[in-house]
């Protein structure tokens, strides 16, 4: 049986819990702590500590997870020091610290791994990705991978600086979908659809088009599908593309949210 440490049950870590004991096929015991930590019938079986404190004596977890604002990494691991072991795997969910900033409070060697899921955990669906640093061994990783794929796609990157990359796509890109949602609704409303109608439209064809995604082999495929020659959906694609405006729209969109990443992780940019 794994044992994990989860530190920090608010929306992402809650979320994240949550998931794992619905989804995650691996027999394992979770150790919460939280200031507010209460059990619930949620979570069957967690044990929930308002401090590191409380964890149980001589407890060497197989991972602790790092749920925690960014301010809050370091100060929670120095906290729970006493319970890292030689192989006890670090991973921290916080966006901006990086992992030579989270080994400043760890013994050389400790094996340490960031792993970015996105707003989806809260809807049990979560798009994750990762990096896992030099001293994180294969079957540790395997576990991870175990562990995020149980809630969503998971896929890693073999760089620490194209993390920031993963927040500009599938961490603020949930933002962009809804930003696009309200645009097509505000634009049925001056087309002269009822507000009500216009944000039923909008947003269940936004459903309509993610449950097709899930199936589909690529985005093209499907674009090719439902788009028929000199059809309406052509001639509003084709509104869309035309000078690039949409790939440089979403370019711009993009390296923004990348440089403002590098710029709250202290970063230089390159």
């Amino acid at each position: 049986m794994k044992t994990i440490v989860l530190i920090g049950a608010g929306n992402m870590g809650g979320a994240l819990l949550q998931g794992w004991i619905g989804s995650w096929q691996h027999e394992a015991a979770f150790n919460v702590i939280d200031p507010v930590a209460e059990a619930s019938d949620r979570y069957p079986g967690v044990a929930f500590h308002t401090e590191a404190a409380a964890l149980p004596a001589g407890l060497k977890p197989d991972v602790v997870i790092l749920a925690v604002k960014p301010d809050k990494v370091v100060p929670a691991l120095k906290e729970v020091a006493p319970h890292i072991g030689p192989a006890t795997c670090i991973v921290s969910v916080a966006a901006g610290v990086g992992i030579d900033t989270i080994g400043t409070a760890l013994p050389a060697g400790t094996p340490i791994a960031r792993i970015m899921p996105n707003i989806g955990a809260m809807a049990g669906y979560a798009v994750s990705a990762g990096f896992a640093g030099p001293d994180v061994p294969q079957a540790t990783e395997a576990l991870l991978d175990d562990m995020f794929s149980a809630i969503g796609p998971m896929c890693w990157v073999e760089n620490e600086d194209d993390l920031h990359t993963v927040t500009a796509i599938s961490g603020s890109g949930p933002a962009y979908f809804f930003a696009f949602c309200e645009t097509l609704r505000d634009a049925a409303m001056a087309h002269g659809l009822p507000a009500a109608t216009a944000e039923t439209l909008a947003v269940g064809t936004a459903i309509t088009a993610g449950r097709l995604l899930e199936g589909s082999p690529t985005p093209e495929d499907l674009r090719h599908k439902v788009t028929s020659p000199n059809g309406t959906t052509a001639a509003g694609l084709a509104a869309l593309a035309r000078d690039d405006r949409l790939a440089h729209l979403l370019d711009r969109t993009v390296d923004a949210a990348k440089a403002r990443s590098v710029e709250l992780s202290g970063a230089p940019k390159t």
